[in-house]
């Protein structure tokens, strides 16, 4: 009528602590290299991204109020500006100067401008055409290049029509 539930010796009851750590070390391991190395190339994607929509919008501001608008760039950091680069334009999130510092934005921190083919800044007329620093309007693809360590993404406006790309 009852049947007898204890374990028999041979059963085995569950997990053996071998087992166990060999299971952890696999998920530790899994989770350094799916979490971690991704982390830098995000920063890069997440900059590059950023840079984008912000020549977008400089794009956009030149259209808008049909005066020149762009981005000077430095090492770390870049700005956009209207008419001239002593006009800062106004971040309509923040109310402050329009100013992308890379050190001082933390998921972005790393994150350096290597290099531009443009002479470090880029300015739309009226009709969103982009120019570069000398104003002459662009007869190859202008290129933000942004590293993150070793990894390298680039950012490129096309000439004529301002489309921006990341390659």
């Amino acid at each position: 009528m009852f049947k007898d539930r204890s374990r028999k010796k041979n059963d085995p009851a569950g997990f053996s602590l071998l087992e166990l750590i060999i299971v952890i070390v696999v998920v530790i391991v899994l989770a350094v290299a799916g979490v971690f190395i991704p982390l830098h190339s995000n920063r890069l994607i997440a900059a590059s991204n950023k840079l984008m929509f912000d020549l977008r919008y400089a794009q956009q501001l030149a259209i808008s109020r049909q005066v020149p608008c762009g981005i000077s760039f430095s090492t770390n950091n870049y700005f956009i500006f209207i008419n001239t680069t002593s006009t800062k334009a106004i971040d309509p999130y923040t109310g402050e100067n329009y100013t992308i510092d890379f050190d001082n934005i933390g998921e972005l921190k790393g994150v350096s401008i290597a290099s531009t083919n443009f002479g470090g800044l880029i300015s739309f007329n009226y009709m969103g055409v982009p120019y570069d620093s000398v104003n002459s309007s662009l007869s190859d693809d202008g290129i933000v290049t942004l590293h993150y360590g070793p990894q390298a993404k680039s950012v490129s406006i096309e000439p004529n029509t301002g489309q921006v790309k990341i390659q």
